[in-house]
């Protein structure tokens, strides 16, 4: 599934650009539609509790804390897809350690900055939140904080900018917010029913975009 690529000559086009959803997650709902949720391998089919895996491939390492700085040294060399399940395996094994959830912060943070669609940036940005209030609230021991300007040269703003404006991390499973929706801007719900014939402004506005274009296509 991972070499899986659109066609070069519809991948260029401006209105088929990966802005929200990605071509390698529709590959995998084909696969879990038409082939099942078996993967090909074996150990998936019965496979253990992700937190005792965890627990096991953390002693192979020799700790927690090894397999975190390992997840940072394949974040440094580009890997970040390794250092991501290096740093999830770290933190299921030692899931109140300060250390492992700083590690795990940086990379989803920058995970989440190397990504162009809203779903990635969305859920990768959450994490990062995530284990820095596990921390309390405070910069992680070895955060390495970026000494940048408030808005990153991506464009969104920086950790410390939405830390300053107190600006929650939504919770799990959530939708994948939006810019404005992560700075607090949702519109707020109206009350009662809307009038017939049109379309309640509830939601992120990823949500109302994906409403609006379903009833335009149909």
């Amino acid at each position: 599934m991972h070499s899986v690529r659109p066609p070069a000559h519809l991948a260029d086009r401006v209105y088929l650009q990966a802005k929200y959803d990605e071509p390698e997650f529709i590959v995998r709902n084909l696969w879990r539609r038409y082939a099942g949720w078996y993967d090909g391998n074996p150990a998936h089919l019965k496979p253990a509790r992700e937190g005792r895996l965890a627990t096991a491939l953390a002693d192979l390492a020799g700790g927690a804390h090894a397999l975190s700085d390992a997840a940072r040294r394949h974040a440094d060399a580009g890997e970040l897809r390794v250092a991501g399940h290096l740093a999830e395996f770290a933190v299921q094994a030692a899931p109140d350690d300060a250390m492992v959830h700083a590690a795990r912060a940086d990379i989803s943070q920058a995970r989440a900055e190397s990504e162009s669609s809203l779903m990635a940036q969305g859920i990768f940005t959450w994490v990062a939140a995530e284990s820095r209030q596990r921390c309390g609230g405070k910069p992680c021991p070895l955060h390495r904080r970026r000494q940048a300007a408030p808005v990153a040269a991506s464009g969104r703003p920086s950790h410390d900018s939405r830390a300053a404006r107190g600006t929650a991390a939504p919770p799990a499973g959530a939708w994948p917010q939006t810019p404005a929706d992560r700075a607090g801007q949702h519109r707020p719900e109206p009350q009662g029913r809307a009038p017939t014939g049109s379309v309640t402004a509830v939601g992120s506005a990823s949500q109302q975009l994906v409403i609006t274009v379903v009833l335009t296509l149909t």
